[in-house]
């Protein structure tokens, strides 16, 4: 501010601020001879962060069962992004465990739930960015986003790929979910 302030003006309002960034003031005291004083003390001030994170997340509807899965979302906030968190359940189960998203390229943040965890019917999630005053959500705790895992086997190989059409050659299925006495049928 290069204006010069009468002496019944009792305070300073700077509406010229971004939001997180520290400002730094001081005054001088304007002399009737248009000299002026030495500079005050310092005072700082840093604005509230106002403006919320905004989060950005493709839903994932459905899953393998037994096999990891990796959730991700871009993060952002005009200061700072503080934490992105992963709230997760089994559906059915009534709480919520929390995982902590890692930042892994730019603003996206992901984690990993093992194949353990997926099991039908399925999980319930929702994610939450914090930049340390407010929050943004993907999902809610009350509107979580569902993952549907159906209970089949899941074949991820086969080897060897190919036999003679006469049969007899062993081959071994690689995948997870399979139960006591499934039975596998070649053509």
């Amino acid at each position: 501010n290069q204006n010069l302030l009468f002496p019944t003006t009792k305070e300073f309002r700077d509406s010229n601020v971004a939001p997180g960034e520290t400002y730094y003031y001081k005054f001088t005291v304007v002399k009737t001879d248009f000299t002026e004083s030495d500079y005050s003390n310092v005072s700082e001030s840093t604005p509230l962060d106002t403006i919320p994170p905004n989060i950005s997340h493709s839903a994932l509807h459905s899953a393998s069962p037994g096999l990891p899965v990796t959730l991700t979302a871009d993060a952002t906030d005009n200061v700072q992004v503080v934490s992105v968190k992963l709230y997760y359940r089994a559906i059915g189960d009534s709480e919520f465990k929390v995982a902590p998203m890692t930042r892994t390229v730019n603003n996206r943040y992901a984690a990993t739930l093992e194949g353990s965890k997926l099991k039908s019917p399925g999980l319930e999630y929702y994610m939450v960015v914090s930049d340390g005053i407010s929050n943004a959500f993907a999902g809610r705790a009350e509107f979580p986003i569902a993952i549907e895992v159906i209970d089949e086997p899941v074949v991820s190989g086969i080897n060897p790929n190919t036999g003679p059409a006469s049969g007899g050659t062993a081959v071994a299925l690689i995948g997870s979910n399979f139960k006591e006495g499934a039975t596998v049928n070649f053509n």
